[in-house]
């Protein structure tokens, strides 16, 4: 099952991987902050899914072109907790 991360858009509270089938994503958009308590502000946010390698591959290394686009995807996306070494 995925997870998804979410934010208040009134007082900024992150909420994060929050398991749900992909047709349920938009539930808790409907449910108020548990931070603030106003209702309509929590909006679901794009990131990136989490991409791991293990540090012995072989001497493989990752390549840089992915390691490009992945920086683009967290430039376009404030807040992104993902990470590019």
């Amino acid at each position: 099952m995925p997870n998804y991360d979410y934010q208040c858009n009134a007082c900024e509270f992150f909420i994060t991987d929050v398991q749900l089938p992909i047709a349920g994503r938009h539930i808790p958009e409907g449910d108020p902050c548990p931070n603030c308590k106003q209702e309509g502000t929590i909006k679901i946010c794009i990131v990136a899914p989490g991409v791991g390698y293990t540090t012995n591959r072989g001497g493989l290394k990752t390549p840089e072109a992915f390691k490009d686009i992945l920086r683009n995807i967290k430039k376009q996306n404030p807040g992104s907790t993902l990470n590019v070494d």
